[in-house]
């Protein structure tokens, strides 16, 4: 999955890329080293304790500001456990026209945990757990909803 990943990334044309490891780390790294990186320029994040993604991404942030030409230059966090045919160039152009903090590329699909956006498709909160509780980040005057494939 890992290879896949990085295979659609250069093909999108993106050469800098950082992982983040912990599960099995060694081998990871040994994989990348055998493989010549896919010909990217690969950094490693360990995380010795999970972090989660937020937290996965905070540590790594070293590596969007050292070498980054300015910091509002945009990034792309992919997790490497989810196969996407997604149009990363679509989702770019989307994401600058709307002059966007963060774009989000979700899928429709049964999960027990809900994103829900208003109107605008701006993310507004949550629904979770096995009780489906309702947490709102944003208030809405807008009726909240799953995103639909339809909409995207």
């Amino acid at each position: 999955m890992l290879e896949i990943t990085l295979t659609r990334l250069r093909d999108f044309g993106i050469r800098d890329v950082i992982v983040n490891v912990h599960h099995f780390a060694d081998m990871v790294v040994e994989y990348l080293k055998t493989h010549d990186n896919f010909g990217m320029r690969v950094e490693i994040s360990r995380e010795d304790m999970l972090l989660d993604t937020g937290g996965g991404l905070k540590k790594a942030a070293w590596f969007f500001l050292d070498d980054s030409p300015s910091p509002d230059e945009p990034f792309l966090l992919h997790n490497v456990d989810v196969v996407s045919t997604i149009d990363f160039e679509r989702m770019l152009t989307l994401h600058t026209e709307q002059q966007a903090l963060a774009t989000l590329a979700v899928q429709d699909r049964e999960t027990s945990r809900y994103l829900l956006f208003d109107e605008q498709h701006q993310l507004c909160g949550r629904r979770a757990g096995l009780n489906g509780n309702v947490e709102l980040v944003r208030r809405s005057s807008q009726t909240l909803a799953r995103l639909s494939p339809a909409s995207t």
